[in-house]
């Protein structure tokens, strides 16, 4: 004889979706890590702000790695039900042509956050399918391990 067992699991729904959101922003940390190593921070890629001109003494018109690395955030937007990471402001707007050396980006292409992705792809799984970072065999996959 068959039973009809009704669970009515939309009342979790709430918090099935808040721990759902906690590991993607832990791993959204992972990445954002990632991303900050990876931006080049040498002296031949800075510039201080201009000098001279129309835009004289324009904060925005610097580039300094230590300033894009400190924009790299990850926030996480309940509203929408997502969590991103967002890099760069008015001070670093040329985020996107030191990835891609779109414009006049001298040098081309500097890529920091594709690379992140790839470095740190298989951590971020782990955090999402285990919620807390740690592996089947009990080691985990924190920073504090790279050596």
């Amino acid at each position: 004889m068959a039973r009809l067992v009704n669970f009515k699991l939309e009342k979790y729904d709430q918090q099935f979706m808040r721990a759902g959101l906690d590991r993607m922003e832990r791993a959204m940390g992972e990445l954002q890590m990632q991303a900050v190593l990876k931006i080049v921070k040498s002296y031949e890629h800075r510039r201080p702000v201009y000098g001279k001109g129309k835009d004289k003494g324009k904060i925005w018109t610097a580039r300094d790695m230590d300033i894009m690395a400190k924009t790299i955030r990850v926030v996480r937007r309940d509203d929408k039900k997502d969590v991103r990471l967002y890099v760069g402001n008015f001070k670093t707007w040329w985020a996107v042509q030191m990835e891609y050396g779109r414009g006049a980006w001298k040098g081309g292409p500097k890529s920091f956050l594709r690379p992140a992705v790839a470095a740190s792809r298989s951590r971020m799984q782990v955090v999402l399918e285990s919620g807390s970072g740690q592996t089947e065999t009990g080691k985990g996959t924190g920073w504090s391990e790279v050596k």
